[in-house]
């Protein structure tokens, strides 16, 4: 190959000494025996990362599927890894139920969701809010017509389409969610006016 190189460069300059225009775009060296040709770089394209609000929208895709539940957590953004901790360690300190286990005979993925979402609400909402332009009332609305069963969820719980919907609220009303969540589970449900609850989002910051 150094030869090869050598005896190009007489002939380059020996060329350019006369004045002659060199295309050199056929060109081509073969390897020397027992080195491999140059391979172009081939990097994969690693899988898109999942926000925290569709954690479990991944984890029960993988459990339906007997697929591997741990493989939703490693694929969650990293800058959103520990909101995914704070949700999952609400979760296993209040939904002890079998049939709120992942991998148990009897997992029901409709009664799991409710607990995460009703049980863990704090920590879902600061997992969801802030990634789109949906307001505190937006939210609220689309909570009230899901709950209500007026909008149909094509999801396999409900509450994973509460967590879409969390997912499209402002940063800006975080805070605001965060106190309409908690009118929710501890007065609605318990007969406060709904109206009362929505009143919340009126401290929303734009």
């Amino acid at each position: 190959m150094v030869k090869q190189v050598a005896v190009l460069g007489v002939l380059l300059l020996l060329c350019g000494a006369c004045g002659a225009n060199v295309d050199l775009m056929g060109l081509r060296f073969q390897p020397e025996e027992g080195q491999k040709p140059m391979e172009p770089d081939e990097t994969e394209t690693p899988d898109e990362a999942i926000p925290c609000a569709f954690y479990y929208h991944c984890l029960l895709e993988e459990l339906a599927e007997d697929g591997d539940p741990d493989y939703c957590l490693s694929a969650v953004e990293p800058s959103e890894t520990f909101l995914v901790g704070a949700v999952e360690s609400c979760r296993k300190n209040v939904c002890g139920k079998q049939s709120q286990t992942p991998g148990s005979a009897s997992f029901d993925p409709e009664e799991f969701m409710e607990c995460v979402f009703s049980k863990c609400w704090q920590t879902s909402g600061e997992c969801a809010v802030g990634h789109g332009e949906s307001t505190c009332k937006d939210f609220a609305a689309a909570y009230k017509s899901l709950d209500d069963g007026d909008d149909d969820c094509q999801e396999s719980a409900l509450e994973l389409c509460m967590f879409d919907e969390l997912y499209s609220v402002k940063e800006s009303h975080a805070m605001a969610v965060d106190l309409l969540l908690d009118c929710i589970f501890n007065q609605y449900h318990k007969g406060q006016p709904w109206e009362s609850c929505v009143s919340k989002c009126n401290l929303a910051v734009d």
